[in-house]
Order: structure tokens, then C-alpha cells, then sequence
């Protein structure tokens, strides 16, 4: 067996910029782009609720696609949480849409708390 070339198979996409990834989902291939973000949870932060166990993402924080969205990591002081996609009966957070985008993270009771170090890893669809 001799290969005797190189064949690419990249899929053409539009709306990709450098650094954007390619995903299905579930009908086409769609650039994506990787998100990266840390919070310092703190109670004076009108984007952070301890007591009712959620914060919201800054209007600067892209949205969390929903179709990529079990795939998003979230580690609170470096250990790394559970994605739960049924409401919090099982895991450690879930994410909660406004019905136009998903901004807040909801968590599990007692998982969060004032000074707690939050790193948040999740896709969204690029927009170039």
C-alpha cells in the first residue's frame, strides 16, 4: 500500500476567523469558538448570587450555544465540576436561558460561596 498524495478534507465554512474550530451540530458544520473565562465570585457583584446558587456572565462574556453546551467545563478552585442537564437533581450545575441566550450558571445547593475561584470553558458559535 503507497499513498501517493495528500487529500484535505476541510469543509469550507463561513463566518470562521483564526483560532475557530469546526463542530456539528446535528445539521451542519458550524465554526466554533473556544471560551475561556474566571470569575472571582463576589457577594457585592450585582452578577453574583451565593444565596440563590448562581452567577450570571458579564454582557462582555459571549453566550453559551445550546447546542454545545454539555460539553462546557466549569472548575471551582481547580476541581472541576459536573454538567447536570436535568435541573440539578443529579451533579453540580446546570445552565439556565432567558429564553434569547444563556448567560447564568446555576449550581447545586451549597456549592458556591463569597472568594470562590471560578474558571468557566465552553464554545460558542463564531461570529468572525
Amino acid at each position: 500500500y503507497k499513498v501517493t498524495g495528500v487529500q484535505t478534507c476541510a469543509l469550507p465554512i463561513s463566518g470562521q476567523s483564526v483560532g475557530d474550530i469546526q463542530m456539528y451540530d446535528g445539521t451542519n458544520f458550524v465554526a466554533v469558538k473556544f471560551q475561556d473565562i474566571f470569575i472571582t465570585i463576589d457577594d457585592t457583584n450585582s452578577l453574583h448570587d451565593t444565596l440563590n446558587n448562581y452567577i450570571d456572565l458579564s454582557s462582555e462574556d459571549a453566550e453559551i450555544n445550546t447546542t454545545f453546551q454539555e460539553l462546557s467545563e466549569v472548575y471551582l478552585n481547580g476541581q472541576k465540576l459536573r454538567y447536570s442537564d436535568d435541573n440539578l437533581s443529579t451533579n453540580d450545575f446546570h445552565f439556565i436561558t432567558d429564553g434569547s441566550s444563556i448567560k447564568r450558571i446555576k449550581f447545586a445547593s451549597n456549592i458556591i460561596s463569597n472568594g470562590d475561584e471560578l474558571e468557566v470553558k465552553y464554545y460558542t458559535i463564531s461570529s468572525n
